[in-house]
């Protein structure tokens, strides 16, 4: 019987070992650098140990289950569950979670002085900093100690490269994955039986020659993953073939990455039929929807979310913003001073119904949003609320000398009629008086599409910036994979 002891010698052995200690835990490893029939070997035993199928959790299915039952339900049946969930919350914080114990006693108040949904404005708006200075009180008395083994970290890295850590409790892992069980149902597309092609985040990327990657196979491959952390044209080629070969249903990924991937696509004529596409992580712009429908044939369907999950939301048919997953969440939008605002944008705040293990009540998202107010039924069926306008990071704001702030959604703007001269920019900002626009173009971009591109760009930020452009052959993502539209270094965009 030949074991890797025979076939390998031991200086590659000894890298293996390293290797598996240091790449991320995922059911599969990839060795570009060995011979490919000793990488067959490797596929093929772990296939051997690990033929079984992909299964959601208990967890996982009993909330999926609920959230079924609970789909088409109207408006008041929807709250009602939102208030049931909410009292039981904060009656469990107030006994086992230091932070909202403190701050209930010091303002004099009692689970028993939560009636309405309204009542959840007597709690401070939190942000990331208040949990950054003091973690460990948000987190449940019932997982200090010992008990806080069957916590799972939840990291991010946050737009803002800014790091963070949450912890989940088992439950609240079901609660995740069921709504990207959702997700997918809207999409028309079976999670657990549908062959997915995933582009995202990769945390394997580091132990790769991007030059030589072109995706990898669960061990039922039932599952290919391509890595968004290094798009050249060469790797995207590569990306394209083993897509050819994979043959899956669906595609899920970042916007952007899905998005370049469809640009060299269409440029090459190529298209891969799929059921649907369904793009998270980062925006999803207008013209990214019309060269991914054209690459794929199939409609997109967005989602919104964090990693932390406080606040997440799903597109349905008809594109009309996003159903906020209410059963799990109370979405609201604040001012400047954390004052409630209806019916207009503002600061986005949501509090999560089902974690226990570190209640985040009234925490601040981070992003820009409207959302709407009345909760009107959706012409799907649907009743939950709609997160209708997705502005963009609080902290991504191109600042002009006259006072102007714009954010993403309008930086967009001046892209939206020139898909076929400009493939994506980056709009970076270190003084309050100057604007610089690195760009990626098309072999049609010329001096009447520069003049186009900066009389737009004036549209959105006014003549006072001066603008400065930089024509790049690639614009680079955040070591997290994620495309970023704007890089503001001015300190007070606030």
């Amino acid at each position: 019987m030949k074991t890797l002891k025979n076939i390998l010698p031991q200086h590659l052995i000894n890298i293996l070992r390293i290797g598996r200690e240091k790449i991320h835990v995922s059911q599969y490893l990839f060795v570009e650098n060995l011979p490919q029939n000793i990488i067959q070997y490797i596929i093929n035993k772990r296939q051997k140990s690990q033929r079984h199928k992909i299964q959601p959790s208990k967890d996982e299915h009993q909330y999926y289950s609920m959230l079924n039952k609970s789909e088409f339900l109207c408006k008041v049946e929807l709250q009602k569950i939102q208030l049931k969930k909410f009292k039981e919350l904060i009656a469990y914080a107030y006994e086992n979670v230091p932070f909202y114990e403190e701050t209930m006693k010091l303002k004099n108040i009692t689970p028993n002085d939560f009636k309405t949904l309204n009542d959840i404005s007597k709690l401070p708006v939190i942000s990331k900093d208040d949990i950054r200075k003091q973690p460990e009180k948000f987190i449940s008395k019932e997982f200090s100690g010992s008990n806080s083994r069957q916590l799972t970290p939840i990291s991010t890295g946050g737009s803002t490269g800014t790091p963070m850590l949450y912890q989940f409790d088992q439950k609240m892992i079901g609660v995740r994955k069921a709504h990207w069980w959702r997700w997918s149902k809207f999409a028309g597309v079976d999670l657990y039986n549908d062959k997915m092609i995933y582009i995202g985040g990769d945390a394997e990327s580091k132990y790769r020659k991007p030059n030589n990657f072109k995706g990898i196979y669960n061990s039922t491959h039932t599952r290919l993953t391509l890595s968004a952390n290094s798009m050249s044209p060469q790797v995207i080629d590569r990306y394209i073939q083993t897509m050819q070969e994979f043959k899956g249903d669906y595609m899920r990924g970042y916007a952007s990455a899905v998005y370049l991937l469809a640009i060299r696509m269409n440029e090459r004529n190529i298209t891969i039929p799929l059921k649907a596409i369904l793009t998270s992580s980062d925006t999803l712009y207008p013209q990214y929807r019309d060269v991914i429908r054209k690459a794929f044939n199939s409609e997109v369907f967005d989602h919104y979310g964090q990693n932390e999950d406080i606040l997440t939301a799903t597109e349905c048919d008809y594109h009309n913003g996003f159903h906020i997953n209410t059963e799990s969440c109370i979405a609201e939008t604040v001012d400047i001073n954390n004052e409630v605002v209806v019916n207009e944008s503002g600061f986005l705040v949501s509090t999560h119904l089902e974690n226990y293990a570190m209640p985040l009540i009234r925490y601040k998202v981070g992003d820009v949003g409207k959302l709407d107010n009345k909760w009107v039924r959706c012409k799907c069926g649907r009743s939950h609320q709609k997160l209708v306008e997705l502005i963009g990071r609080d902290d991504e704001i191109i600042i002009s000398p006259d006072g102007r702030q714009v954010a993403c959604g309008s930086m967009n703007q001046p892209m939206k009629l020139m898909g076929d001269t400009i493939v994506k920019c980056q709009f970076i900002q270190n003084t309050i008086d100057k604007l610089t626009v690195k760009i990626v173009t098309t072999n049609k971009w010329n001096k009447k599409s520069e003049k186009q591109f900066i009389g737009n760009l004036k549209q959105q930020v006014g003549n006072e910036l001066k603008i400065k452009l930089e024509l790049v052959d690639n614009i680079p993502t955040r070591p997290n994979g994620k495309y970023q539209l704007i890089v503001s270094n001015i300190q007070n965009n606030k």
